[in-house]
Order: C-alpha cells, then structure tokens, then sequence
C-alpha cells in the first residue's frame, strides 16, 4: 500500500527497466570490473541541483540522502509559518494604527505611538523570516549539488576529527580538537 501511495504522489521517480535481449558472455575478470564499473551509479550536480529547485528535498533523494528531506520539509516549513505569523501581525498592527490615526484625539497619542512601534518591528521581523526562508531554499540547492559532487569521494579514510586531551605548558590538561587530514 505504502509503495502505491509513494508512486501516486511521486510518478515521476519511477523508472523503467531496459527490455532488450542481451546475451550473457564469457569474459576475462578485468571485463567483468570494467562492466560493474559502467553499472556503479554516480549522481550528475546539475541534475541533483535542479531537482532541489524543483521542489525542496529531491535532490536529496535523488543523491540516497534520505534523512535530510525531514529536516529540510521541517525549515521550510517553520520558515513559511514564521512569515505568515508576523504577516498576520504586521497587518494587526497596521489597521488598527490606522484606526488610531482616523480617530484622531489626543488622548490616544500614546497609543498611537506604541502601534507605530509594533507595526515597524512586525514588518522587521517579517522580512527576517523572508530572508532565512530565500536562504534556507538557496542552501538546499547548494546542499544537493555539493554532495552529488562529492558522492564519490571516499572521506572516511582521508578525514577525521579527534577529541584529544593536550597538556597546556605541561601543567593544566585542556580539551582541544585535531583535524587530521591525509593526501
């Protein structure tokens, strides 16, 4: 059921098997490494970047990083509620400042002046949160066409990050970070 439900929402992720007849041959082991290493998949950056454009979180999958589509959805989706929130506020602010305004007396000078206040910091804080929601988008393409881009380096050999205990002129131990990296 679940995979009926995926293939219905998601039609364009599915693809199609290559019906030719091919004949299975006798070939020498140095044949057979050059056909597997025809077959190893490797993601194409573009590609990967252009579907993150397309909708946030399939260059991810398009890359077999699946964890990272939930955390992505999840930014997004805080980033779009943030904007409709201090939009809503922004507008709150504003019609009854202009309320305020029309109504005109002077006994309501100070509240005018508070929804002035308001009204200026809700429209600051909306456009921070178009800001690091047009960021937020922007990293996830970048975040898609790098690791397409590195999905063929091998970094656990090469890379590593220690937790170490340095002496400090030899009398106060302290915990510092080691980044060893190998060529």
């Amino acid at each position: 059921m679940r995979n009926i439900l995926f293939y219905t929402f998601f039609p364009f992720l599915v693809w199609s098997q290559n019906t030719d007849n091919q004949t299975i041959q006798q070939s020498s082991p140095a044949h057979l490494q050059k056909n597997l290493e025809s077959l190893s998949w490797t993601p194409v950056p573009v590609q990967a970047a252009l579907y993150s454009t397309a909708l946030p979180g399939l260059g991810q999958a398009y890359n077999k990083k699946y964890w990272k589509i939930p955390l992505i959805w999840g930014i997004l989706g805080t980033g779009t509620y943030a904007i409709g929130y201090y939009k809503r506020n922004y507008d709150g602010y504003h019609s009854r400042f202009i309320t305020a305004v029309n109504t005109g007396t002077d006994q309501k000078r100070y509240i005018r002046e508070q929804l002035a206040r308001a009204q200026k910091q809700a429209s600051r804080y909306y456009n921070y949160a178009v800001i690091l929601m047009a960021l937020a988008y922007v990293l996830n393409i970048i975040d898609a066409l790098v690791d397409a881009n590195l999905y063929e380096l091998d970094h656990e050999k090469e890379f590593s990050l220690k937790l170490t205990l340095v002496p400090k002129n030899n009398t106060d131990p302290f915990l510092g970070i080691s980044l060893n990296i190998k060529f």
